[in-house]
């Protein structure tokens, strides 16, 4: 058994929050900030990965999930409570565990992905808490992220194990909502939630 309070008590780790929701067309992830891209050897990385982020002082995970949501897609959202076994995953190995917690009224995520923080100044790992849902509105649109992408499973095993550009990327039947103009030879980088989701999903769990 496995205590949510002792993972975000973990003097090793950061804490940040994910989005896992599927609004029909695939996972609804959001590309990140311009400051986060990777540029390497004439080639541009764009990172995306789930709705949410660092969970503040005094903050829950699912309120800082609450807050994120709303500040980059400007939808809420309602946040479901896992029934089975917590999905750990750690260096692409998975483990199922028995989580619990004392917090009052806080849902239990689904996947709980332990990152390799490589940022300057940071922790050695950053513990991704992941929670499904659906969002309170139909009506998203990218606010403090550059742009929503909605991706089917299939080509997000595609983007984790190829170079899938953005043009390729639409082609595909990718879905991007953009508030920039992306470039069309950029090449997109799966992070965090999404990398989680795409080991979980060659394992057959989600």
């Amino acid at each position: 058994m496995i205590k949510l309070e002792e993972l975000l008590n973990d003097y090793n780790s950061d804490n940040s929050t994910g989005l896992l929701i599927d609004r029909g067309v695939g996972f609804c992830f959001t590309i990140k900030k311009t400051d986060r891209w990777i540029f390497e050897k004439n080639n541009t990385y764009i990172p995306f990965g789930g709705i949410g982020g660092k969970i503040e002082a005094n903050e829950s995970p699912t309120v800082a999930l609450h807050r994120e949501s709303l500040e980059e897609v400007g939808s809420d959202v309602i946040i479901k409570s896992n029934k089975s076994k917590l999905i750990l995953v750690t260096n692409n190995e998975i483990e199922r565990v028995n989580l619990s917690t004392d917090i009052l009224g806080e849902p239990l995520p689904l996947i709980i992905y332990k990152s390799p923080h490589a940022e300057i100044g940071r922790k050695p790992f950053t513990n991704v808490i992941i929670y499904s849902g659906e969002f309170t509105s139909n009506d998203i649109q990218p606010m403090d992220e550059p742009a929503i992408i909605e991706i089917n499973r299939d080509l997000l095993l595609r983007v984790v194990d190829e170079k899938i550009t953005i043009k390729d990327f639409k082609l595909a039947g990718g879905k991007i909502d953009s508030r920039i103009e992306l470039p069309e030879d950029g090449i997109l980088k799966p992070v965090g939630t999404a990398i989680a989701t795409a080991i979980c999903i060659k394992k057959g769990l989600i």
